[in-house]
């Protein structure tokens, strides 16, 4: 595998989209794709978590899809289904 995959996967793993930001791996436009993706992800899990505090079915659904979301994305980006792959 591709050290630049290997950063774009972590970009689907909640708070570990950190690692490539910090690592500097974002000079490459494919994994660069791949952390907004992520962090997008990171605020929808969040905002899922602060909704779950006050609605909890609400914020349960929230949290479920955005974790489908990842792993939809993590099945994509190691098929090759990305664009800029």
């Amino acid at each position: 595998m591709k050290p630049h995959v290997l950063s774009a996967a972590l970009c689907y793993m909640g708070i570990l989209v950190l690692i490539p930001i910090v690592s500097g791996a974002t000079s490459n436009p494919f994994v660069q794709f791949h952390v907004r993706r992520g962090l997008i992800l990171l605020a929808g899990e969040a905002i899922a978590i602060i909704t779950a505090l006050f609605f909890p079915y609400v914020g349960g659904l929230l949290f479920l899809v955005t974790l489908i979301t990842s792993i939809a994305g993590l099945f994509l980006l190691l098929q090759g289904d990305t664009p800029h792959a």
